[in-house]
Order: structure tokens, then C-alpha cells, then sequence
């Protein structure tokens, strides 16, 4: 976006403030930006190929990453954050090497939008 302003003027209008904002931690709980006022923070679970592993494991999806476990076909990672778009379409872009297991209502919405999306192209 920077490269697209053309000019810069200084505004006399006061700015919003918002003196309760910690701005040091306002993010700490989300995956990208959307952070919602009344959303709580959830512990997810899942779990993610063996090949795909290595990638989420140097890469975190959040800073409170942590492996649970490993077995022979599945790396079992945990984070705490508030569900939002953003960690949905994080959670996508990993396909089907990347798998919820916790809590059940976040699976069965996973398994929702995969089923929508293969109808999107289904009958071609």
C-alpha cells in the first residue's frame, strides 16, 4: 500500500484514543488480526503429517505451539487462541496433511467447510 500514496497531509482533528488498550498484548490470543471482544481462548489440538510436520514445527501457526507427541504417521501439536478467519484459513492451507482433533465442535467445522469446498468443484 505505501506505494501507492501519492501525498501526505498533517490533520488538526483529535485521534481516537483508547486509553485501556494494551497495545504490548492486544494480539497475543489470535492468529493475524481479528480479535474478537467477547471471544474466548481456546486450547486446539491437531495433528499433522509426518512429512508436513517439520514445516509447522519451524513455522509455529501461533507462538504457543507446542508438540504433544509423534508417532509413526502424525506430528500432535497444541496451541491456545481464539478461533477466527484467519486461523481458519491457516488451518486450510495446510489441505488434508493437517487435521483437528480438538475440541470436536472445531473438527466438525474443519470437516464443514472441506465438505462445502468439494462441492464447489464437484461434477465437473
Amino acid at each position: 500500500g505505501l506505494d501507492r500514496i501519492e501525498s501526505l497531509k498533517v490533520s488538526q482533528e483529535r485521534r481516537l484514543e483508547f486509553p485501556d488498550l494494551n497495545t504490548a498484548n492486544y494480539f497475543d490470543d489470535v492468529v493475524g488480526v481479528t480479535v474478537g471482544k467477547n471471544t474466548p481462548t481456546e486450547t486446539i489440538e491437531f495433528k499433522v503429517e509426518r512429512k508436513n510436520a517439520p514445516y509447522i514445527e519451524t513455522k509455529p501457526i501461533h507462538h504457543s505451539q507446542v508438540v504433544l507427541h509423534k508417532d509413526d504417521e502424525f506430528t500432535y501439536f497444541q496451541i491456545q487462541v481464539q478461533w477466527n478467519y484467519e486461523l481458519e484459513s491457516v488451518f486450510m492451507s495446510h489441505g488434508p496433511g493437517l487435521i483437528i482433533t480438538a475440541p470436536r465442535s472445531r473438527f466438525r467445522k474443519m470437516r464443514r467447510l472441506y465438505r462445502l469446498g468439494y462441492q464447489n468443484y464437484e461434477g465437473e
